[in-house]
């Protein structure tokens, strides 16, 4: 991964240099520290989403020599966390040192021996132990610096550039399961509606849409904790889901669960982590299901807002993705999901 890092921003009275990457999309002033530190925690589910349904014999299928494989992809990021744990340790404790570089574990051969159950199993315990430690730092430490290898940096760019890493990773599973020809196109769908609101739910419908990086312009939520980071900038949901709740019996209807977008036309069952979808002018990648949440509960007749979850109803959740390009939105644009390439 080759980052772009540009002139320093300000960023909770701390000057971070700001990074970019013209490949997956990141760019650190998108990324709050909280963003960050809940991004790295969840790097094993995001991961686990991102291989989800992948073919037989895909898992340490090279595209070519020079691309590595998906396991191999996944086994990287876990000792890319380790080590930025271990960096972030070093900056807590012993700020100010200047220490060799500790390479990054390098990919291994041909990834003959990467399991996959404990590939994922090795991503989830470092992102937990990285997540858990960077949560217990106190304010005055995030400008602590060091300098690895000749190149100084500070915890504040540090966590940020861990999210990154998560961010890289996962795009790059995407294009090595389209290079091995495990594509996807939907085609055919619309947009029937939009929503967006002050915060809370439900969202009313508007009659178009400004999208920028950060989602709807002009909409919020409430429960800023577990919504708004940048890989959650759209909720996109399914008229045909609503619609078939609704026939069953619950008192659901478009923009009653937060969805921004309420999409018609589309094999919602087919949506995964990782695809293109392209709504008018606006572009954007498909990150991971929204997680069910109780102020959701009201939607449905036995008040099970679990109903929501992708786990225990895989093919109705809602999705969420980050925006690529941004563009206005209207009723009746056309839709279409691909696997990108």
């Amino acid at each position: 991964m080759a980052p772009s890092v540009s002139a320093a921003e300000t960023s909770a009275g701390l000057v971070t240099p700001r990074e970019t990457c013209d490949d997956c999309g990141f760019d650190s002033m998108r990324w709050s520290r909280q963003d960050a530190i809940r991004t790295v925690e969840k790097a094993e589910w995001l991961t686990a989403l991102a291989v989800e349904r992948l073919p037989d014999g895909v898992w340490l299928t090279r595209p070519d020599r020079s691309m590595p494989a998906i396991g191999e992809h996944v086994d990287h990021l876990a000792s890319v966390m380790a080590t930025w744990l271990m960096r972030a340790e070093l900056l807590v404790d012993a700020p100010g040192i200047d220490v060799a570089e500790s390479p990054e574990q390098p990919i291994i051969g041909d990834g003959a021996n990467l399991d996959r159950a404990n590939s994922l199993e090795a991503l989830r315990v470092m992102a937990s132990r990285h997540g858990a430690y960077l949560r217990s730092v106190d304010e005055a430490t995030w400008a602590n610096a060091i300098t690895v290898g000749g190149e100084s940096f500070s915890l504040d760019w540090g966590v940020r550039h861990s999210a990154h890493e998560v961010m890289h990773h996962l795009w790059a599973i995407a294009g090595v399961r389209q290079r091995l020809g495990d594509v996807l196109t939907l085609g055919g769908g619309t947009v029937a509606s939009l929503h967006a609101s002050g915060g809370g739910v439900p969202k009313p419908e508007i009659p178009s849409a400004e999208i920028d990086v950060g989602g709807v312009v002009g909409d919020a939520q409430a429960a800023r904790q577990y919504h708004g980071r940048p890989w959650q900038a759209l909720c996109l949901w399914s008229t045909e889901v609503v619609e078939a709740w609704a026939a069953e019996g619950h008192p659901i209807f478009p923009g009653a669960a937060g969805e921004n977008l309420s999409l018609s036309g589309l094999d919602w069952s087919q949506i995964r982590a990782g695809l293109i979808v392209q709504v008018g002018d606006v572009t954007a990648r498909i990150s991971a299901p929204a997680v069910p949440c109780t102020k959701n509960s009201r939607w449905f007749s036995d008040r099970d807002h679990r109903r929501l979850g992708h786990d225990v109803s895989p093919g109705r959740a809602r999705w969420y993705a980050s925006v690529l390009t941004p563009g206005r939105v209207e009723p009746g644009d056309p839709v279409s999901v691909h696997s990108g390439g």
